[in-house]
């Protein structure tokens, strides 16, 4: 390849406006570093119709982690990456995606249609031999694919890779089978590869891109693309995408390309004729001048003497003098009007000459009615020139902030880039970092007309985009099973747990309810006799609540039976039961009381934590046990070890966690969930404190109020129960 050529990739997203539930489209460009450069670069477009969203972001991110994964990697490891075949490699890396896609859609993690499913997947590598590229691509569906090839003739030629692909005819099985064929080609020097939706070939026609690449290059024909879709307005839900691939120079990133630069010149061209043919002020208003005075000479027998001199004077002194003299006409002019008005107002009148009354009369009136005139064309002057200085200074005004906007544009675009070159490349706080600088910048981009809310909407969706991978968000819509009434009254349920395979919840009052999930409509109730119910706990074979006396009451024989327990004086906040034992955290006394299981009850309670450290439990809200103990406040988590504190550190979680509410593990998990106040959001981190997934619930009506985790996750929220798979 020639040293002063380069691969360029750019890519277009753009969003409808109006959203659909069952359709997602994603693209992505991976840049190779180090060794994996000799990989080329991977590149894509993934579309899934007729499929929930949630479904649809969980295909396209299995498909775009497992690929760059299973493709880099041998390319990575190997000792001499240059000789490696990069056909083989792809296909390798489409079928581990393929039975990735199988293993997780056996599972019931996903629910995949092959017909919903619409991709080109391709890989470009610069050709060592020649001003080439390699490329390597597979396909299924509605996108297409089209090159530009330049001719010997000079002309450019249109070819749509897909019309011109053998179609496959093999029957479907039972299992996916997706990435079932890839296609070899070359991308020539002046040549130009491009890949679309379905929408955007509509909407562009091939032609039409053909024309304009042809013309101008990448950067400069994607915003144009971009420009003339985002005046569309229509009422389609898809999205419109598109990725170029084409061999041009190589450049400084400050440099401009050759397009970019001679429309620069022509916009200096154009300025500098408006200037240069543009009459000044000091010409209009000589013009002006000489046309008033010949006016007013041709009334005035004595204007015109004084015309004729002022005209010898100006052969004689030249325009300055000239113009001096006119000057102190329109003065003069103007002095003996305001005289005449400051007469008329005072009533004084000026002397006067019997003998020539009526001429001075007749020449009062025409001097008040050409002074008038002078005074009304002077002020229009003024205003004119006036208007003239707001007009230049609003106009660089609008130049500049024009330049800012765009300014702030590129460094949006350029810091996504790089959160996303980081994100892949496993860097997430550096990502998670550019990101939010990003988001900044973009929050702060102006929104007055289309073209702007357009820009923010299409920023706005690929730092949200990133930020839903950085902080590992997932969105879940839950199945309600069941709601909870009482005489016809919803009751408001505080608790949950898990016991004999019944759900057991309840409300502040007296009344438990037992529900059978696999019969969810049979809700059996029971009624305490020993106060309203409060918090509980369930572990095997026992389940136990605490009521607002104080008292400790189990379940037995699906009756409520109270068990002796000297619980100490405080606000017990949490309890939970290990090994038969309760364990109470009190708030007030930040302390963890253990009360042993002696012969049907509980004996007194023994201090448990030993040493308490740093931690601060005026706040405490929940507690949880594998062995260790975790304790939570209202904005941090703690471990203890025998009563010991532990080093333990949360990860950092975007949206902040505001008052965490409870905390739930066991032995047999190797995670933590999390569930804050006043939220619809399950989070969950690994016990070493990395974070693993944020499980967001948006359809819910109402905020979580408590959770249990089985096979499966129960929650409760307001009167209902819903259930859900993580």
């Amino acid at each position: 390849m020639d040293k002063d050529q380069d691969i360029s990739l750019k890519e277009l997203y753009i969003p409808s406006k109006h959203n659909k539930k069952t359709y997602f489209c994603e693209d992505f460009i991976i840049y190779p570093e180090n060794k994996e450069k000799y990989g080329g670069y991977l590149f894509g477009i993934v579309e899934v119709r007729a499929t929930p969203v949630d479904e649809s972001e969980k295909i396209i991110q299995t498909i775009i982690n497992t690929l760059k994964q299973a493709y880099y990697e041998p390319i990575h490891s190997s000792p001499n990456p240059e000789k490696l075949n990069l056909e083989t490699i792809f296909e390798h890396a489409l079928q581990k995606t393929n039975s990735k896609l199988n293993e997780i859609a056996e599972i019931g993690h996903i629910k995949l249609i092959l017909e919903n499913l619409n991709f080109i997947i391709a890989v470009a590598k610069p050709n060592k031999s020649g001003e080439k590229i390699d490329l390597l691509f597979t396909h299924q569906g509605m996108l297409n694919a089209y090159l530009i090839h330049k001719t010997k003739q000079n002309n450019y030629k249109l070819i749509n890779i897909i019309d011109n692909t053998p179609k496959l005819k093999e029957e479907q099985t039972d299992r996916l089978k997706i990435f079932s064929s890839t296609l070899a080609g070359e991308v020539a020097k002046n040549n130009c590869f491009y890949i679309c939706t379905e929408i955007f070939s509509n909407y562009i026609p091939a032609h039409k891109v053909k024309k304009i690449v042809c013309a101008h290059d990448l950067s400069s024909s994607v915003d144009y693309f971009k420009s003339l879709i985002n005046n569309v307005k229509n009422k389609s839900y898809l999205t419109y995408c598109a990725i170029f691939v084409k061999l041009e120079e190589k450049r400084s990133f400050s440099q401009k390309p050759v397009s970019e630069k001679s429309l620069d010149n022509l916009i200096t061209t154009k300025e500098k004729t408006e200037k240069f043919l543009t009459p000044t002020f000091g010409l209009n208003l000589r013009n002006n001048l000489r046309k008033i005075i010949n006016s007013l000479g041709a009334n005035n027998k004595n204007k015109k003497s004084r015309l004729r001199n002022i005209s010898q004077k100006k052969v004689k002194f030249g325009f300055f003098k000239y113009l001096k003299n006119v000057i102190n006409i329109l003065i003069s002019s103007m002095i003996g009007t305001l005289k005449k008005i400051i007469r008329t107002i005072t009533g004084q009148q000026p002397p006067k000459d019997k003998k020539n009354k009526k001429s001075s009369l007749s020449d009062n009136k025409k001097m008040n009615k050409y002074s008038k005139i002078i005074l009304v064309v002077v002020l229009i002057l003024i205003l004119g020139l006036i208007s003239s200085i707001i007009w230049t200074k609003y106009a660089k005004k609008v130049k500049q902030e024009q330049q800012e906007y765009n300014s702030k544009i590129e460094q949006s675009k350029e810091l996504i880039n790089n959160a996303q070159i980081n994100l892949i490349y496993k860097d997430e706080n550096k990502s998670l970092q550019l990101v939010k600088q990003a988001e900044e910048l973009i929050n702060n981009l102006p929104r007055e007309n289309d073209n702007q809310k357009a820009n923010y909407q299409e920023l706005e969706q690929q730092v949200l985009s990133i930020k839903n991978k950085l902080l590992h968000i997932t969105k879940i819509v839950p199945r309600q099973i069941t709601e909870i009434n009482k005489d016809e009254h919803p009751v408001k349920l505080i608790n949950v747990e898990f016991f004999n395979d019944k759900l057991l919840v309840h409300g502040q009052k007296e009344y438990l309810y037992q529900v059978d999930p696999k019969k969810p409509q049979s809700v059996s109730s029971i009624k305490s006799q020993h106060g309203s119910l409060i918090k509980g706990t369930s572990k095997k074979n026992t389940a136990l609540f605490i009521t607002d006396k104080n008292t400790i009451i189990h379940l037995q024989d699906d009756k409520l039976k109270k068990r002796s327990i000297d619980l100490i004086p405080g606000e017990n906040v949490a309890f939970t039961l290990y090994s038969e034992n309760i364990y109470a955290l009190n708030k007030t006394r930040e302390q963890i009381y253990k009360y042993r299981f002696v012969q049907d009850n509980y004996g007194a309670g023994q201090k448990w934590i030993k040493n308490q450290g740093s931690a601060d439990l005026t706040s405490a809200t929940s507690l949880t046990i594998d062995g260790d103990i975790y304790i939570s406040t209202e904005k941090d988590l703690y471990k203890f070890f025998r009563g010991e504190k532990q080093e333990f550190n949360l990860p950092t979680i975007e949206p902040e966690i505001k008052n965490i509410k409870k905390i739930l593990t066991n032995a047999e998990s190797d995670y933590i969930y999390i569930l804050g106040q006043d939220s619809r959001r399950i989070i969950v981190i690994s016990k070493s404190g990395q974070l693993i997934n944020q499980y967001s619930f948006e359809s819910l009506a109402g905020n979580i109020e408590d959770f249990t985790i089985t096979d499966k996750l129960y929650l409760i929220s307001e009167n209902k129960i819903y259930k859900a798979e993580l």
